[in-house]
């Protein structure tokens, strides 16, 4: 008895057209907790990070050991507040030197006098954004409503937690301008279909024998098995044995909508933040971490291990930079409504379904 083949559910015109990236903005992006950063930056009081947040400038300080996020947009005269990535100090305007709390209200006021009354100074606060924070990833969220971070990331949340601990010192950041749509760089991480065709030199020769898909709500995994093993690099399996992650072989984390986490053996750990500039451009920043192995980080097997793995992983993107950019051509040219799917893309089914069932609630 044959099976009916499954389709995609996103459109074509869903990857290219202004008006419904307006939408994603408002209808995903502001409604989930969102990855922006580590809090190795941000460890000390009084230190602060800014970034892009879909358009909208922020900063993230440390009040005492207490983070906070705000529009980073004085509302004296609307000039930037933090003008640098990363700093310490207070949140003080550099151009007339207001100066604001950790509710973000002002509480210096250059020759204030002079203004005359200016009422409750709560009604110059700035916003606020929702921070919260799950071993060493900070997580943001625009909107107010919703559940918290615990909450929205389920059973993820402990696996956060286990990566975290595992992650030694940042080892690359890797950031690529890549012209497409930001769903088909994702699509691009939940499948292994590609490998063959893509990776030939790279992932491909570690030979995926098999998957086993995870789906934690909005979330999802891919337990893949490898017949390339870690006892087939020479003298790392002793070395490697006190890292607290012991994968089986490689495993790959979709956080919806735009986080995905990666590892092959625990032996070095990828972030990869995907972030939508506009309908047909995103920006793909990919972290490697080391290991964390307190008495062999220094081994120079474990150096040359980590730095191939730099390599490797800056070969593998850039080889999903083409073929994401073929697709976002082609995606504004096909005459289809929707394209097909086979059993190893099920995790683009289940991110699809998220996706859309997002896109159409109302409020």
């Amino acid at each position: 008895m044959s099976i009916e083949a499954q389709t995609t559910l996103i459109p074509p015109s869903f990857f290219h057209e202004p008006i419904v990236f307006d939408r994603e903005i408002e209808k995903l992006f502001h409604a989930s907790w969102v990855f922006v950063g580590f809090t190795d930056h941000i460890t000390m009081p009084e230190q602060y990070m800014t970034f892009d947040y879909f358009g909208e400038p922020v900063v993230i300080k440390n009040f005492s050991g207490t983070l906070r996020a705000f529009l980073n947009i004085c509302s004296h005269r609307f000039s930037k507040i933090c003008l640098e990535k990363q700093g310490m100090g207070p949140l003080q305007c550099p151009y007339h030197g207001w100066t604001y709390d950790h509710a973000g209200a002002p509480y210096a006021i250059p020759r204030k006098k002079q203004f005359g009354e200016m009422g409750d100074m709560s009604s110059l606060a700035l916003k606020a954004f929702q921070v919260e924070t799950v071993g060493r990833f900070i997580f943001l969220k625009s909107h107010a409503v919703g559940p918290n971070l615990k909450a929205y990331l389920g059973e993820t949340y402990s696996f956060l937690e286990t990566v975290s601990h595992a992650m030694g010192s940042q080892l690359d950041a890797n950031e690529m301008t890549i012209r497409a749509n930001w769903k088909i760089v994702t699509e691009n991480t939940l499948e292994e279909y590609h490998v063959r065709q893509v990776h030939p030199e790279t992932l491909y020769k570690v030979d995926i024998q098999s998957s086993q898909f995870g789906f934690q709500g909005l979330h999802s995994s891919d337990q893949m098995t490898f017949k390339v093993k870690l006892n087939d690099f020479k003298k790392l399996p002793d070395l490697m044995q006190e890292r607290s992650w012991h994968v089986e072989d490689y495993h790959h984390q979709l956080i919806f909508p735009n986080m995905t986490i990666a590892s092959a053996f625990g032996t070095s750990i990828a972030i990869q933040q995907i972030k939508p500039i506009d309908a047909e451009k995103t920006v793909f920043t990919s972290y490697v971490f080391a290991a964390e192995l307190p008495n062999h980080a220094g081994h120079p097997v474990i150096q040359a291990f980590n730095s191939q793995a730099v390599e490797f992983n800056r070969q593998v993107f850039e080889e999903d930079l083409v073929v994401c950019e073929a697709v976002q051509e082609g995606v504004k040219k096909t005459n289809r409504c929707s394209g097909f799917l086979s059993k190893d893309e099920e995790r683009i089914l289940a991110f699809e379904t998220n996706y859309m069932k997002m896109m159409r609630e109302e409020g």
